[in-house]
């Protein structure tokens, strides 16, 4: 898997947050080996400033990091 990304970031407009009461805009970096969250962001953040992380844009979807169906 090497020059492959080892992260995958998710980013949106409505992510439910530990501690908020609303959706906010935020990014959630996921290391695709372990499936573990490693970054928590507010507010969105592109595949430019997160250089070698898989970036996939949710949108206005609701994103709840840690859920598990």
């Amino acid at each position: 898997m090497a020059g492959q990304p080892t992260k995958r970031a998710f980013t949106g407009d409505r992510v439910v947050l530990p501690g908020g009461d609303q959706p906010t805009a935020a990014t959630i970096v996921v290391d695709i080996q372990t499936g573990k969250i490693t970054d928590v962001y507010h507010g969105r953040r592109s595949a430019d400033e997160l250089q070698g992380v898989h970036v996939i844009d949710a949108g206005d979807k609701i994103i709840l990091p840690g859920l598990v169906e």
